[in-house]
């Protein structure tokens, strides 16, 4: 950052893309409002990032690393991530994670298994494929797992869904509140609403904006 604003002599603002979304979300997508305090995102695309808002503030927590809720343990045993875990949401639930899944499933490799994305997955399960129908339909829970652990933590006014996958909202939103019916707490969901994103990929780019205006706003 320093050498930027070096280079373009002008002060520049930094911060993660997946914040960034959260709080464009907040500032002007579905949390805009008096009423809405508080807001996490899950931005679902090739991994799955995440944001915290907090009285109109991002929570980065004591070493920036607050809200990588894409690392979430889902499985204990399960398949290692990128990140040096095992069996976290992003395995799972990313696009990458349906790619994969849908094609051990379907046992598919060399050149057919590197054509599918996820989007073609979504696609044949709307179509009544039997094998994508199931992955979106897990892809869904482990979703509504995820979710129900942020309610339990944080118990936010609103938990918004967006990236590219959001996309595919009509397979996933059933599974995700079967799973938010199933495993929380009545006083924890009973207030959070569980709603997809009003930006889409404009997310970040209006966050960062929002951001930089109020980081600008404060220190002037």
């Amino acid at each position: 950052m320093d050498i930027i604003q070096k280079r373009l002599n002008l002060r520049c603002i930094l911060e993660n893309d997946a914040n960034a979304a959260a709080f464009g979300e907040k500032w002007m997508g579905a949390g805009k409002g008096a009423d809405i305090e508080s807001l996490v995102m899950l931005t679902l695309g090739t991994g799955i990032g995440g944001g915290i808002v907090l009285g109109n503030e991002i929570w980065h927590g004591c070493n920036n690393a607050a809200g990588e809720l894409g690392h979430i343990t889902l499985e204990p045993n399960g398949v290692k991530c990128g990140c040096g875990n095992f069996g976290c949401l992003e395995v799972y639930a990313s696009a990458t994670g349906v790619e994969r899944r849908y094609k051990e499933a379907s046992n598919f490799n060399g050149s057919i298994a590197a054509s599918i994305t996820a989007k073609d997955v979504y696609i044949k399960a709307i179509k009544g494929d039997e094998i994508a129908n199931r992955i979106m339909y897990e892809t869904g829970v482990y979703l509504g797992i995820a979710i129900v652990n942020i309610m339990h933590m944080l118990n936010p006014d609103i938990i918004v869904i967006g990236g590219g996958m959001a996309a595919a909202k009509d397979v996933l939103i059933n599974p995700i509140q079967e799973e938010i019916k199933k495993r929380s707490y009545k006083a924890a969901r009973e207030r959070t609403n569980v709603i997809f994103g009003k930006l889409g990929n404009d997310a970040g780019i209006i966050g960062a904006a929002g951001w930089a205006l109020k980081i600008l706003e404060i220190s002037a």
